[in-house]
């Protein structure tokens, strides 16, 4: 696989490796998709199903451009706390 210059196909391999994180994701959404030198940066909310409940959290997500592997995942939840 090529590089990815494009930033929807960044979104498209951030979305993949979450939906494979978490297999009950209902909905990804980033609010920042940048990039710097050889990687793509985002920021967005995932929700996901946990029981009956829906969860909602933040994420931080860094993708090598070259490669289109993940060097950097980052969760927290809505009081901040980091996993």
């Amino acid at each position: 696989m090529g590089e990815i210059k494009d930033p929807i196909e960044a979104e498209a391999k951030a979305k993949a490796f979450i939906f494979e994180k978490h297999k009950s994701t209902r909905k990804v959404f980033f609010s920042k998709t940048s990039r710097q030198e050889n990687a793509w940066l985002m920021e967005g909310q995932l929700w996901f199903r946990r029981f009956f409940f829906t969860t909602k959290k933040s994420f931080k997500l860094q993708l090598n451009a070259r490669t289109g592997e993940v060097t950097f995942y980052e969760e927290s939840t809505a009081r901040g706390k980091r996993e």
